[in-house]
């Protein structure tokens, strides 16, 4: 939700000169700190500093993957394993919780949890704060069960406005292009941007490409 958060951050007076996601970030934790992140629509981890402490965060639904490793005062962070065991001191033992993880769950693997000794990763829709003392995290999104009260028709409106919304935030630019699967995800999503595409006047290019 690029555009929205760019709007809002207008009106407190802050000025954006690239535009960028890195820079809309950046902005939006200076302008409403540490729980920002309830704002933010879409999948994302990321770190910021300001010299006194390090801030970690990972989107609602753990779709960009966070890694981190404390030892020693210090903590290392990466979005791979692999790239954390650069660090120097960072540690490759498998002790037998990881065994386990690996005989009994691969290639899934239990959240939280990163398979090697101490190695953690910050689970989906939280936030961690780290000052070189205190490792603090917290959740800022989850899921809440609740009893499903609206009728049929209500539901249909509600998950199209959804679906909408969903698609239409990831149009920022306005320049849209679809390659059809033939399965129902990029059908729909092409068939709510041709809709949306048609309410403004505009016309709906289509062609084929042959593979061989």
């Amino acid at each position: 939700n690029e555009q929205e958060l760019i709007r809002e951050l207008g009106g407190q007076g802050h000025r954006l000169i690239l535009k960028s996601a890195p820079e809309i970030v950046l902005h939006s934790y200076i302008q409403w700190g540490e729980r920002f992140v309830t704002r933010l629509h879409g999948v994302f981890s990321f770190a910021i500093t300001d010299g006194t402490k390090l801030y970690l965060a990972r989107d609602q639904m753990g779709v960009q993957p966070l890694f981190f490793y404390r030892y020693g005062g210090q903590l290392a962070f990466a979005s791979q394993i692999k790239a954390l065991f650069q660090y120097p001191g960072v540690s490759t033992v498998v002790d037998g919780e990881g065994v386990a993880e690996l005989m009994a769950i691969l290639p899934a693997r239990t959240p939280g949890y990163g398979v090697f000794r101490d190695l953690e990763e910050l689970l989906p829709g939280h936030y961690l704060v780290y000052d070189g003392r205190e490792c603090r995290t917290e959740c800022y999104w989850r899921i809440m069960p609740r009893v499903h009260g609206e009728n049929y028709e209500d539901t249909v409106a509600a998950v199209r406005e959804l679906v909408r919304d969903a698609i239409l935030s990831q149009n920022a630019d306005g320049a849209n292009a679809s390659m059809l699967s033939g399965g129902l995800d990029s059908s729909i999503v092409t068939g709510v941007l041709a809709r949306e595409l048609e309410k403004t006047g505009g016309r709906v290019h289509t062609f084929s490409v042959d593979f061989e």
